[in-house]
């Protein structure tokens, strides 16, 4: 779960900060990554 964006000066994003549902564990990716099909899949597995 996404729980954080952070942006840069120009408000572009450059980081997101993702919560594991059951851990809670919190790890900072560049937003960039959430759209590498090869790392991540939308949805549930």
């Amino acid at each position: 779960m996404v729980i954080d964006c952070h942006l840069d000066e120009q408000n572009n994003p450059v980081a997101v900060d993702l919560e594991a549902i059951l851990t809670r564990r919190i790890q900072r990716l560049p937003w960039r990554l959430l759209k590498d099909s090869r790392v991540w899949k939308l949805g549930w597995r």
